[in-house]
């Protein structure tokens, strides 16, 4: 006998409906903003009491967060559960709304909460004193941008308090001096994007020590470097390029660009390996073609320097491109080598 009730959705059992969230949570994610600071949880929890005391039981496995600054603070953060915190401020560089500051100086007092941070540094220097030698186990996210550059003191971040779960850098305009010790205690790192400033602004950091810092995240997958091209008797000695075997093994790497200043990637790309890397993206000045330093690095890629099947060359008024297609149908999330000269 076939049965004809109607089955509705409160006859799921909550595994599925666990299921069905978190699929709801991926498709929010926007942008730079990660699913869990980007996801609309609490639409789904005034759904009904059920569905909202299941969110809120399985905070860690749906990576709900409660996402500080609120746009329209109407309640104290405090009145809320003690639920993970995303401090992520996509406004005004320049200015903030004294609640929303609030809502700032909440998370931080909470950062052993904190999971992922995002805020301009013109607003970020405000809060800066309250991370300073404060624990932020939980941190999963560090973008920080400017403008103007800044050179952020040594104990910034707790100076060398290792960040265990930290996946994602981003830093921008920006000048950190503990940078080399956050990436020797950043284990689980998977992409790491180093703005202008960052390396050769106020103060240095050489390819022999970030290649060194670089050296415990074995799960690095994408590297983006963007260095201020100044003139090399202004920097401290960039070093001899590394002449021995004794290199920094990167196996997880598949994605690096790297562009700008090219003396200081010619030096960087001789201390390092990265024996899986697919796309490699090099911006040059027009005036620079001696690029050994690079060409042994592709060299000793084993995707990169095989015989490509397909070649590009494109050609405009700002720059040409050539493109290496190391599968036949150039098919998306193939190999590619790619070079760009600026005009």
């Amino acid at each position: 006998m076939v049965d004809n009730r109607t089955i509705t959705i409160e006859y799921l059992p909550n595994e599925l409906l666990l299921l069905i969230f978190s699929f709801h949570r991926l498709l929010f994610g926007e942008g730079n903003r990660p699913p869990s600071a980007a996801w609309r949880w609490h639409t789904l929890a005034h759904v009904c009491r059920r569905w909202r005391d299941l969110i809120f039981s399985s905070i860690r496995h749906l990576k709900a967060r409660l996402i500080l600054p609120r746009k329209s603070p109407k309640t104290p953060p405090d009145s809320w559960p003690a639920l993970p915190l995303s401090v992520w401020y996509s406004g005004n560089a320049n200015y903030m709304p004294w609640e929303q500051e609030a809502d700032i100086l909440t998370a931080f007092k909470n950062s052993d909460r904190i999971h992922e941070i995002s805020l301009p540094m013109m607003i970020g220097l405000l809060f800066w004193r309250l991370v300073c030698n404060k624990s932020l186990p939980e941190l999963e996210c560090l973008t920080l941008y400017g403008p103007p550059r800044i050179t952020l003191p040594p104990e910034f971040l707790g100076g060398s308090t290792p960040l265990p779960r930290l996946r994602h850098i981003v830093l921008v305009r920006l000048h950190l001096p503990a940078l080399p010790q956050l990436l020797l205690s950043s284990r689980g790192l998977v992409t790491l994007h180093l703005g202008s400033h960052t390396l050769t602004g106020d103060g240095f950091i050489s390819p022999e020590v970030l290649s060194n810092a670089l050296s415990s995240t074995t799960q690095l997958e994408e590297l983006h470097i963007d260095c201020d091209r100044v003139p090399i008797g202004s920097l401290p000695e960039l070093g001899s390029a590394n002449s021995s075997h004794n290199l920094v093994v990167l196996r997880a790497l598949t994605d690096f660009c790297c562009g700008s200043f090219i003396e200081y990637l010619e030096n960087f790309v001789s201390w390092i390996h990265a024996p899986h890397l697919m796309n490699l993206s090099v911006l040059v000045d027009q005036s620079v073609f001696n690029v050994p330093q690079l060409s042994k690095f592709i060299s000793r890629t084993e995707h990169l320097s095989s015989l490509p099947f397909r070649t590009c060359i494109s050609l405009d008024g700002a720059a040409f491109e050539i493109q290496h297609h190391l599968d036949a149908y150039h098919l998306p999330g193939k190999c590619i080598l790619g070079l760009g000269i600026l005009s």
